[in-house]
């Protein structure tokens, strides 16, 4: 049984195709009615329809696309499998309009234009059903990664062999990932283990040639591992040439650091969780650090819960992913939540220390996690209330 909430979400939905399918329908009407008037006397009926029903349907259908394309998926996909099934539909709503018309105006005698708009009204609801189920529809039983990423990892888990211990309850709805870099044995781990529900935050820098080539060439091989110019330079072509696919193929969410293109990482991020899909980050400071203890940790992230919560009036779930070098072993604590209590300011801080304390206790045998995040909970807030 649906609850009211999914209901409503369906009828706001179908409100909006129908609003999208008015103003279409306004078009291709306006459209169908002058070539009608002008080719009618001179092609005769039967012909006149067919012109004047192709036409209008032909404009029409390229706003109608482009308005439904942004309604079911937010307009960001560019896949042509939309527009080859959108244009098959096309077709048969076509034909099924250009015959329900001649057959209406010919056996009920009903003028052409309101034969046409008794015609759309009727294909307008089974068209929204096809577009919903089949046109515009994100089939979750593919595969989200692309096939380069999925070659890669492929290769990469042969020697790089991870034991996978987190439950698979988390992957059945949204929940924020938080993982710890550990330089990039977390992010790598994470990457080639975990299902393909999961979507990874990266720096921006790395969606690129020309970013990507700047940063490794500058900073991670002149400047951190000091090669010489020239190998330097021949190893950051070659990772601007491979890695900027790999991360587009991963499906992976651009980071835009101090920058006000951050918003489209949260959007991005709140489209993935409504979809029921998971978001993986992984923000602590020092993520060159290859130590498992975690130490300071950024909590812009955090933004993610007050975004989630206005669009659905319900807390999501900050996950602690830990992965252990020595044991192999990728592992998770138990979801932490906002509750509606504490000011939002307030609990960001506590919740980030939680994170960091259930990530650091789980690797030391998850001895004593609640009471410790119980304590540091408590301090927090005493900390606040002497400020």
């Amino acid at each position: 049984m649906y609850s009211a909430k999914v209901m409503g979400i369906h009828f706001k939905k179908a409100a909006t195709y129908f609003r999208n399918f008015g103003l279409s329908a306004m078009l291709d009407l306006s459209i169908f009615a002058i070539i009608l008037f002008f080719a009618k006397p001179i092609f005769g009926t039967g012909m006149a329809i067919l012109m004047a029903s192709v036409t209008a349907r032909i404009l029409s259908s390229l706003v109608n696309f482009r308005l439904n394309k942004v309604l079911f998926l937010g307009g960001n996909s560019k896949k042509r499998s939309y527009l080859i099934k959108y244009y098959i539909l096309w077709l048969g709503l076509l034909t099924s309009s250009a015959s329900m018309i001649y057959i209406i105006n010919d056996v009920f005698a009903i003028n052409e234009v309101i034969a046409k708009t008794i015609s759309d009204i009727s294909l307008g609801i089974f068209s929204y059903q096809t577009q919903m189920r089949w046109v515009f529809r994100e089939n979750s039983s593919k595969k989200t990664k692309g096939i380069y990423f999925r070659v890669v990892r492929k290769i990469l888990a042969c020697f790089m062999k991870r034991e996978v211990m987190v439950d698979k309850k988390i992957f059945s709805k949204e929940n924020v990932l938080v993982g710890h870099h550990q330089n990039f044995y977390g992010p790598v781990s994470c990457m080639l283990y975990l299902p393909d529900s999961v979507h990874f935050w990266v720096v921006s820098h790395l969606f690129t040639f020309k970013e990507c080539f700047n940063m490794y060439y500058q900073h991670t091989f002149k400047k951190i591992i000091k090669l010489p110019k020239i190998l330097a330079f021949i190893m950051a072509v070659l990772c601007g040439l491979f890695i900027p696919p790999l991360i587009k193929s991963a499906k992976a969410i651009p980071v835009y650091r101090e920058s006000r293109k951050i918003t489209k990482t949260l959007t991005q991020s709140i489209d993935l969780l409504n979809q029921g899909k998971q978001v993986m980050i992984f923000p602590d400071a020092e993520y060159d650090d290859d130590g498992q203890i975690m130490g300071e940790i950024y909590n812009g992230f955090m933004h993610l819960e007050k975004l989630y919560h206005r669009a659905n009036k319900k807390h999501i779930g900050f996950v602690p992913i830990i992965t252990d070098k020595k044991t192999g072993k990728i592992i998770n604590s138990k979801a932490l939540y906002f509750n509606d209590k504490t000011p939002y300011n307030v609990q960001k801080n506590i919740l980030t220390n939680q994170i960091r304390d259930s990530m650091n206790l789980k690797y030391k045998d998850n001895t004593g996690l609640k009471t410790h995040s119980h304590m540091s909970e408590m301090k927090e807030k005493s900390t606040y209330r002497k400020r």
